[in-house]
């Protein structure tokens, strides 16, 4: 109706109206455009959701989120046979009868369990293993075939639905091969919440009828398979909520909450914790427990030395197993050794013994391109976090201004240390004494004087002795535009100091010369947006107005 409207009005507009009024209409097309683009992208089918559309919820709810399968599944033909595997409907069979003849049939087991042979007939092979259906068939053919061997073989499996059902996200099916087991259909359902119990699921089989309670968590913790069961047809999985937990700290592998059985002993949740680590003190293993009126706790302590069956405590809901360290076992008696020395690495330290210039000594000492002037010590143990949010004033005047710029120039850790100092007059004040995990850096010397911000050509020059800030400036093509030639600055680099060209009696390598750039006029640049504003405005009303006459005189 829109469009239309506005054919009119071209249609029926003065000559002197019909460029602006073609104008305005192309605009209108293209805001309808903006406007109704994502509804109609909404409408779209999405290709990424093809098929039955999926609840999307958080992965962290998810049990086995993380194990998906990062490419296709085996298929059901190329899976290994359990033992004693029993056939049903969909089961792929060879058979092989060598008699006078040899013959060889591929039969599929019918969905009333039965194989048909030509020329042999119907054959009753649910429920049979392969040895059991081969004396079957011997015994069948013996009145056909006069002395005839029968080889059986199992060519593919079938696969059928079973139901995983309770602390899901919604109830589900999973299609699985009879070579899968419950933890396989519970990893493949994808609906399992994290509040689900993996020690007493539940599994109702229909041949025969009944239900079995299966702790999963001994197969994913020990490789204990005999409660991880294969699956069969009809079979319907069950996850309760996970209600009771203990809990063990400290020097195990796996620390953590466990799921708490009523039979469960502290060397059973030791297991489960992937066992005691090498830096674990046997002697004291605290177990800190509530007492009879649930209102206090306790502690027990037994000795793991040995592992004595009196050690085997057994558990109560809620324990809390503390195994601790041996005081001062592997002491992290290390530091490391970065940059131009002859042998960086790893080095051992003695505590309140090894000082810096023993470790550089033993590190082979500097390389001939190693900058003493800028090489650190960095101790991470004297880092210190502060929130720059907690300062507001910025006056030169206020001393926590000056304090929050001195922590921002400052290196977390670095330790005030003059290397130049301490290896060419060995000055015993600059030798201190090493901490575990201290960090030894020795930069590349840098025989250039680095020029940045508003010049020609910025970048590294090749440092000369006696050159002025200028003559570097000018090496770097001169002062580019709108440079703030009045306010050019030195950066040293081992501190970080701002220096006016003024109080720079001499460049060093590695020095950085900066060439501000001029400062904008905040009222001119004010005014020119203001006129563009303008500008947009009128033009818009005018173009309104236009359309209007056009419509009226039509």
């Amino acid at each position: 109706m829109l469009a239309c409207n506005i054919m009119k009005v071209l249609k029926n507009a003065k000559p002197r109206c019909t460029l602006i009024s073609a104008y305005w209409f192309a605009l209108l097309i293209q805001l309808g455009i903006v406007i109704y683009q994502p509804v109609l992208y909404a409408q779209l089918p999405d290709s990424r959701f093809s098929g039955q559309s999926r609840l999307m919820v958080p992965d962290t709810l998810l049990l086995f989120e993380s194990m998906r399968p990062a490419s296709a599944p085996v298929g059901i033909s190329q899976q290994l046979a359990p033992p004693n595997y029993t056939l049903s409907a969909g089961d792929g069979v060879f058979i092989g009868i060598t008699s006078q003849t040899y013959t060889s049939y591929q039969l599929t087991v019918t969905p009333e369990g039965k194989l048909i042979i030509p020329r042999v007939g119907e054959v009753l092979a649910l429920h049979l293993t392969l040895p059991e259906l081969r004396e079957r068939l011997a015994t069948m053919l013996s009145k056909t075939y006069r002395r005839a061997e029968v080889s059986v073989a199992l060519l593919s499996l079938r696969s059928f639905e079973v139901e995983v059902l309770g602390e899901t996200l919604y109830p589900t099916k999973v299609k699985v091969s009879a070579a899968e087991r419950v933890s396989d259909a519970i990893a493949k359902s994808n609906v399992v919440l994290k509040t689900a119990s993996l020690r007493q699921i539940k599994l109702k089989r229909a041949y025969p009828d009944t239900t079995l309670s299966l702790d999963l968590l001994t197969y994913y913790r020990l490789l204990d398979a005999r409660e991880n069961l294969y699956l069969k047809e009809g079979d319907v999985i069950f996850l309760t909520r996970r209600t009771d937990s203990v809990t063990i700290s400290g020097e195990v592998k796996y620390p953590g909450s466990y799921e708490f059985l009523p039979s469960d002993s502290l060397y059973q949740l030791l297991s489960f914790a992937g066992g005691l680590l090498e830096s674990a003190y046997l002697d004291s293993v605290e177990i800190i427990r509530f007492t009879e009126d649930k209102l206090s706790r306790k502690s027990l302590y037994v000795s793991l030395r040995g592992f004595p069956q009196s050690a085997n405590v057994p558990l109560q809901r809620g324990d809390v197993v503390v195994v601790r360290r041996i005081p001062k076992i592997f002491p992290e008696e290390m530091v490391e050794v970065r940059g131009e020395v002859k042998f960086p690495g790893i080095y051992r330290i003695e505590p309140k013994k090894t000082r810096l210039y023993d470790i550089i000594q033993t590190a082979g000492g500097f390389t001939d391109k190693a900058s003493l002037e800028e090489a650190v010590l960095i101790r991470p143990s004297a880092s210190r976090s502060f929130d720059p949010r907690s300062f507001t004033s910025d006056s030169s005047e206020d001393i926590d201004a000056q304090y929050l710029k001195a922590k921002l120039r400052e290196r977390q850790g670095r330790m005030s240390v003059n290397f130049k100092t301490l290896m060419q007059g060995k000055a015993e004040s600059e030798n201190v004494l090493l901490e575990p995990d201290d960090i030894i850096e020795v930069p590349k010397f840098r025989n250039y004087i680095n020029v940045i911000g508003r010049v020609i050509e910025p970048g590294n020059i090749e440092y000369q002795s006696g050159l002025s800030v200028r003559e570097y400036i000018r090496l770097a093509g001169g002062f580019g535009k709108q440079a703030d030639e009045g306010r050019v600055v030195v950066i040293k680099p081992n501190t970080g100091d701002v220096l006016e060209v003024s109080k720079v009696e001499q460049l060093e390598p590695g020095d950085t010369i900066l060439v501000p750039e001029l400062p904008r006029k905040p009222w001119l640049q004010s005014a020119w947006e203001i006129f563009r504003d303008g500008i947009v405005v009128i033009g818009s009303i005018a173009t309104t107005v236009l359309v209007i006459l056009s419509i009226v005189r039509g």
